[in-house]
């Protein structure tokens, strides 16, 4: 059975979203079975390395700092847009980080690169630097800040 379903919380995810989106018909419950079998197998493909989440806590604070900070930035967003600002410069900013995983790192992307005003660009794994694109530079500082105390020092909590 665990060659067939290799994945198996994975692929009834799959199974219960393809369901939930296309509506429930027995038609499309087996394809959706076939698919989500599939999917399950090409995930082992991908060769993820093993996760062990070490605190619930931190997934949490992560959770609720995410959607403040995305709440935040689109309202900074919407104040350039709609009331311009002459000393705003977009720019790249690099950050060095400690975290190296591959699944909080690219946890840390999809954080990024959700947030308006920003855009995950460049990490390289050999020296650990980071390089995102912002908006509005002069709070590049800041920025900083809240990637490495607000997002790299959960992940770390959580994964390492």
């Amino acid at each position: 059975m665990r060659s067939l379903f290799p994945h198996p919380i994975l692929s009834l995810s799959f199974w219960v979203m393809w369901l939930l989106l296309s509506g429930f018909t027995p038609g499309h419950a087996i394809l959706g079975f076939f698919v989500a079998a599939g999917a399950g197998l090409a995930f082992t493909s991908l060769d993820p390395e093993p996760v062990r989440v070490r605190s619930l806590r931190a997934i949490i604070e992560l959770i609720w700092r995410v959607i403040v900070d995305i709440f935040w930035s689109n309202v900074a967003v919407i104040k350039i847009i709609l009331f311009g600002s002459k000393e705003r410069k977009a720019g790249f900013v690099t950050i060095s980080l400690q975290l190296r995983g591959r699944l909080p790192l690219a946890i840390l992307a999809c954080i990024v690169t959700s947030t308006p005003g920003t855009a995950w660009v460049n990490f390289n794994p050999a020296t650990g630097v980071l390089l995102i694109h912002i908006l509005d530079k002069a709070g590049e500082d800041e920025f900083r800040t809240v990637i490495k105390q607000h997002y790299e020092r959960l992940l770390m909590e959580i994964f390492t």
